[in-house]
């Protein structure tokens, strides 16, 4: 973890993040370790980390930080996550199927790592109309913090 944060602070990548509020939401319910079945006490914990987790990504929504932003999505949740990676000369576009935030749910997948101009410009647009759908800054920040607030660690 600590060389993570190094490497991230040497090289302090721009980063455009979306966040599905459904995700966000069984996220708080489930806590870190997700479906997977746990003690009563264990899952509490894990609840609690995820809490404060949310809990830290309202504050980054609300002071946006330079070189990092945050899009609240709030109606569907999208059907598979894609990320476009952009370097000086160069994009690529990576698709995984599996999700990143739960435990896996399939046996099997296609991940794609491509070049393509024509995927990356299809990935692209879906990206852009997403981002101006999006609740962000001050307005992201407030809709966590209600969900927060709903979802109480008892």
């Amino acid at each position: 973890m600590a060389a993570r944060k190094r490497m991230y602070g040497i090289r302090r990548p721009g980063i455009i993040a979306m966040i599905a509020l459904p995700k966000l939401l069984r996220f708080v319910e489930e806590g870190v370790a997700g479906n997977i079945p746990l003690s009563d006490r264990t899952r509490r914990i894990c609840r609690k980390v995820a809490i404060d987790e949310v809990a830290n990504i309202a504050s980054l929504m609300e002071t946006e930080p330079m070189g990092l932003q945050f899009g609240l999505l709030t109606t569907v949740e999208p059907t598979s996550s894609f990320k476009i990676l952009r370097a000086r000369d160069r994009a690529s576009l990576a698709i995984n199927p599996f999700n990143s935030d739960s435990a896996p749910n399939t046996p099997s997948g296609v991940a794609m790592i491509t070049g393509a101009e024509e995927a990356i410009a299809a990935h692209q647009r879906v990206a852009e109309a997403q981002w101006r759908d999006a609740l962000k800054g001050a307005a992201a920040a407030a809709k966590v913090r209600e969900l927060l607030a709903a979802h109480p660690l008892n």
